[in-house]
């Protein structure tokens, strides 16, 4: 089964969203420059987003929750706000 890696967008207020491939999908994330596929401190990323503080990187992949396959690749983006 292919998941597609996610697309993440920061809104106005500094929130960051992912938007995922289909339904059935989550998203989880990291904080701390880890991949999110493999690392203990993934978390799942809220449907409202997370915020970070300025200059932060945030590491997305999708995970399929049926199969528990994830992403081949990791999205990342570095908060602005």
């Amino acid at each position: 089964m292919e998941v597609k890696t996610p697309t993440v967008a920061e809104d106005n207020t500094g929130k960051v969203t992912a938007a995922l491939g289909k339904s059935g999908q989550t998203a989880v994330y990291t904080l701390d420059g880890s991949d999110p596929r493999f690392s203990p401190t993934a978390k799942e990323l809220p449907a409202a987003g997370v915020t970070g503080t300025k200059g932060q990187t945030i590491k997305v992949a999708a995970k399929d929750s049926a199969s528990g396959f994830t992403s081949a690749g990791v999205a990342e983006h570095v908060f602005s706000k």
